[in-house]
């Protein structure tokens, strides 16, 4: 759990903590050591056990994220050399990458196989995070710069989200309350672009509309239906296909792709408004997830269609990459999104 709060601390806003006696949560506080029958302390053990090595593999990737947060301030600012920042992100790029690698060799944990591969997913975010950037400081400074850094930082924003995903699926097996006496208002599981002030503006989109004046929190219910009518409802969402998604960026017509982009996230958001299947409120969040970074994949191949040499082909890789993240994070109860990329781009430290 210090690792959940340490890799959440990197966003500025996204948690917040104030004093209380009261959780404001619709679930009971997480059973504590002294209420937990001999069955829940053993599988608490080995949960607990489980996450020491996600938090071991994290380590690195929580540790250097601030670094680049900084580093990107200042390059931005023009207060930190673009060539230090190149340098710099190089280095980002192969920490994390290892990250990602350490994180792979942890066997799933049985009780809940799916807080892996939401775990590794939130690394294979963090390092097209630092790629994006990595494109950015040799790209012209612009608008389209400017909207790199707003990619960037949306990428980020998503990789946090799914790495709350993961500790999610495994929350009911660890039973630790470490923020006891403490009201956490947890961000929204699904960020909401335009209220978070990070929606894409020109050159890639229309000037979006003024940000929230704060950033929407998690709700303590959602509605509910039977999980039969909430996949019908997902299949009845117009969501284009893994294969037009994937024809679209390697045809790289900026006006379909950001059309491709906007009806990812309008799908997101439409499936924001559909009641949840019952008892798996997780399961839409990861699904809204992603369809969002599957849209940051188009967008990111769009800024690329703006440019030329090293920033436009490092920009189509990266799309590439999210929208194997985002066919990776689809429920397969839905049925299988596959782009057709070859997954063995995600295995590069470049």
């Amino acid at each position: 759990m210090i690792a959940v709060i340490a890799t959440l601390a990197v966003t500025v806003g996204v948690i917040y903590l104030v004093a209380s006696n009261d959780s404001g949560n619709d679930a009971a506080p997480p059973s504590t050591s002294t209420t937990l029958s001999r069955r829940d302390k053993a599988v608490a053990e080995a949960a607990r056990a489980w996450q020491k090595q996600v938090i071991a593999a994290f380590t690195p990737m929580v540790n250097a994220a601030p670094e680049l947060i900084t580093g990107a301030r200042e390059w931005l600012a023009g207060t930190r050399p673009a060539d230090q920042f190149q340098q710099e992100l190089d280095s980002h790029i192969s920490r994390f990458a290892s990250a990602r690698d350490d994180l792979g060799k942890i066997a799933p944990y049985a009780k809940a196989p799916s807080a892996i591969e939401l775990f590794k997913a939130g690394a294979e975010l963090y390092i097209e995070f630092a790629r994006v950037y990595r494109a950015a400081v040799v790209a012209p400074a612009g608008d389209v710069r400017t909207q790199l850094d707003v990619l960037a930082r949306r990428i980020r924003e998503l990789g946090d989200r799914v790495y709350d995903r993961g500790s999610a699926a495994m929350a009911p097996f660890v039973h630790d309350d470490p923020l006891k006496d403490v009201d956490v208002r947890l961000p929204e599981e699904v960020p909401r672009w335009v209220a978070e002030g990070m929606a894409p503006g020109p050159p890639l989109d229309d000037p979006p509309p003024p940000a929230a004046e704060s950033p929407p929190l998690r709700q303590a219910s959602r509605p509910e239906q039977e999980s039969s009518a909430w996949s019908a409802a997902v299949r009845a969402t117009d969501i284009p296909a893994a294969t037009d998604v994937a024809a679209a960026i390697d045809g790289g017509d900026g006006d379909t792709l950001r059309s491709v982009a906007r009806k990812l996230v309008d799908a997101a958001e439409r499936l924001r408004s559909t009641p949840d299947p019952h008892r798996q409120r997780e399961k839409s969040a990861v699904t809204r997830l992603a369809l969002l970074v599957t849209a940051d994949g188009a967008r990111a191949a769009q800024a690329a269609s703006l440019l030329d040499g090293e920033p436009a082909a490092s920009l189509r890789d990266v799309a590439r990459r999210l929208s194997l993240i985002g066919d990776s994070l689809w429920p397969h109860g839905l049925g299988a999104r596959q782009s057709g990329f070859d997954p063995a781009l995600l295995r590069g430290n470049g």
